[in-house]
């Protein structure tokens, strides 16, 4: 029989299933009885596991993303509209267009042409996407920035961006907006027919998930949202005469990122499945479909306290976006959650994604991650999951009547729930917070040379209330000949929609607040609050959880003073309201015992244990120890109950 070339190699083909049963064979040999599942296999928040071993996938997701037109993003934010600042957040623009950015978006309200023009002075918006930041109120803001493309002559097919209005986004951020849901069908309808006739490279909704995200909801509950968002979108665009294909393309879509990487990529390339799968019953051309799928930082995942270790989070998010199928991303500046930004902030921010293009190559890739089995199984998990959440809102009468209902803030809060008993009990991390936190850390100081200048709003006085023009281009004719949004009365102002709030918070910030209160204490005293660590043993005896202690305390912005504890004295107990013993368990069984009545005896300090103390907890408990601090003990409750005890003046 002929050889094969493969035969003496070692890269002859195998049999996948039965050398997997051998490597886990192997594995289990060295779990010492514990379960494989068990010990290697992980879930996320939507019970998707994660096993430590994939095959190539043999049906790979199409990706169809074009990474050759990737957008690097910035926003901007004015505050007051005056001249100065005006004047000086247009040379940051500039400077920011210079320095690679090629997507603006503006965080902010403008009610007259001749300010936005001073904004963009300079500024070629033919040569940028040009967008507002979400909102519900985007439609007076969209006639001012339709206005100003037409002031400049600009060809209808050389502007590009997006009005991005969304109003469930805002319900669900807000807990109410001005209007009626009637009037919100209607005028989006309204608004994307004019943006598709007169702007066809211009999109006038948004699907944004930052509320959900940056509520805790999980990744299937975004994606979930998300379809369902999109869809009452799409229902009202149709009804308002729009093509289907044509409605499609007024749609933005945005999702957040976080720190977890193949999670994040994941949940991008599932939203492409999702929204996919959706037009396939729509009966959509989808081979046609221009899905426009922005991404940006989410402020959940963003740490206040050693805020340099945000640079490594936003270059995972930034990574993930463009290895995921995004069309552009916005970063964050390391320091995006002080204040106020600095300049140094945002430079590193675009440079991020400058280098991931240009040095790393990535837009030479058509789809890295195809066939991955990992990613593929995780996406076709999670679109399914997300696929569930969609249709039990649907269930439930559509994205309004769930938001209305309460059964949006239901849903995410019980995520956001999971999640902060994740970072409560360990299972999540914090670098810098709850993970090597520094207690010499300090804030970067106030930024001197930052784009955001206090000022005094201009004078709107001698304005008068006249009837908002009735259409999207009766808006921008006014605008074009003088008159301002100021001047135009509202009468959505008489109605409004109410939901229960998706509430927002950070991952960080439970902890955040914690040092806090101590250095508010330090303030009030001179000295910031500390912890008596008493050793008992050998070094051996007690390194590992003395360690532990200090890291332990450190979190919550405590400081600790180590001790043995053959060399206390009363002077040493002195003002010590709280004491902890460190050392094994060995230990504690002797010595723990007669130290834990010995100074119960002496003080009226707390006594804590460093370490699970297991059988001897009912011993110890009965000679004054009170806690216990230990890897799956609650970090929030323990450090609250500490600061309880410190900061008491």
């Amino acid at each position: 029989m002929q050889e094969t070339w493969y035969e003496n190699s070692p890269f002859r083909p195998i049999n996948e299933t039965v050398v997997e049963q051998q490597w886990r064979d192997a594995i289990e040999k060295t779990l010492s009885g514990q379960r494989f599942e068990d010990e290697l296999i992980s879930t996320t928040l939507d019970q998707i596991e994660i096993s430590p071993l994939y095959h190539q996938s043999t049906t790979p997701t199409p990706l169809n993303a074009d990474q050759k037109n990737w957008h690097i993003a910035q926003s901007f934010c004015p505050k007051d509209w005056t001249s100065g600042e005006l004047s000086t957040l247009n040379t940051e623009i500039l400077d920011t267009l210079s320095g690679g950015v090629t997507a603006i978006e503006l965080d902010a309200s403008c009610d007259n042409l001749g300010k936005l023009d001073q904004l963009l002075t300079d500024v070629y918006p033919e040569m940028i996407q040009l967008s507002l930041a979400p909102s519900a109120n985007n439609l007076n803001q969209a006639a001012v920035l339709e206005a100003l493309w037409r002031s400049r002559s600009l060809p209808a097919e050389t502007i590009s961006g997006g009005f991005n209005i969304d109003p469930l986004a805002a319900l669900a951020l807000n807990g109410k907006i001005n209007g009626t849901q009637a009037y919100y069908r209607q005028t989006l309808g309204e608004l994307a027919c004019h943006t598709h006739k007169h702007l066809p490279n211009v999109r006038s909704l948004c699907v944004d998930t930052s509320p959900y995200h940056n509520g805790g909801a999980s990744e299937a509950q975004e994606l979930g949202f998300a379809l369902a968002t999109g869809t009452e979108y799409l229902r009202d665009l149709t009804s308002a005469g729009l093509d289907i294909n044509d409605a499609i393309g007024q749609i933005t879509w945005r999702f957040a990122l976080d720190s977890d990487f193949f999670l994040s990529i994941a949940k991008l390339r599932a939203a492409r499945v999702l929204w996919l799968q959706v037009l396939s019953h729509c009966e959509a051309q989808t081979s046609e479909i221009s899905f426009q799928l922005d991404s940006q930082s989410g402020k959940r995942s963003l740490s206040v306290r050693d805020p340099w270790v945000n640079i490594l989070r936003v270059t995972s998010q930034a990574f993930a976006a463009m290895i995921g199928g995004a069309s552009g991303f916005m970063a964050a500046a390391y320091d995006a959650n002080l204040p106020e930004q600095s300049r140094l902030g945002q430079r590193i921010a675009r440079n991020t994604q400058l280098m991931l293009l240009e040095e790393s190559h990535i837009r030479a890739v058509a789809d890295p991650l195809r066939g991955s089995g990992f990613i593929e199984q995780m996406t076709q998990q999670l679109s399914a999951k997300a696929w569930a959440v969609f249709q039990t809102i649907e269930q439930q009468g559509g994205m309004w009547a769930s938001l209305q209902s309460g059964l949006i803030s239901r849903l995410v809060a019980e995520k956001r729930e999971t999640r902060q008993q994740a970072l409560a009990l360990g299972d999540t991390a914090i670098v810098g917070v709850t993970e090597y936190p520094d207690l010499d850390d300090q804030l970067p100081s106030e930024n001197t040379d930052s784009i955001y200048k206090s000022s005094q709003p201009e004078s709107s006085a001698g304005t008068t209330s006249t009837a908002t023009p009735a259409t999207q281009a009766d808006k921008v004719t006014a605008l074009l000949d003088g008159d301002t949004c100021r001047n135009w009365s509202h009468p959505i102002h008489n109605h409004s929609v109410t939901a229960p709030a998706v509430s927002q918070f950070r991952d960080a910030g439970v902890f955040e607040s914690m040092v806090a209160r101590s250095q508010q204490y330090e303030r009030q005293t001179g000295a910031p609050p500390c912890v008596q660590l008493i050793t008992l043993g050998n070094a051996s005896d007690y390194t590992a959880r003395l360690l532990y202690s200090r890291n332990f305390f450190a979190v919550a912005g405590i400081n600790s003073e180590t001790r043995s504890a053959d060399d206390l004295t009363d002077l040493h107990l002195a003002g010590s309201r709280l004491i902890v013993l460190c050392s094994s368990n060995r230990q504690y069984a002797t010595a723990g015992v007669e130290t834990c009545k010995a100074l119960s005896a002496s003080s009226d300090s707390e006594i804590w244990l460093a370490g699970f103390a297991g059988k001897l907890e009912a011993q110890l408990q009965d000679n004054g120890m009170t806690q216990q601090i230990h890897t799956r003990c609650n970090k929030v409750e323990l450090l609250n109950r500490a600061l309880d005890i410190l900061v008491e003046i």
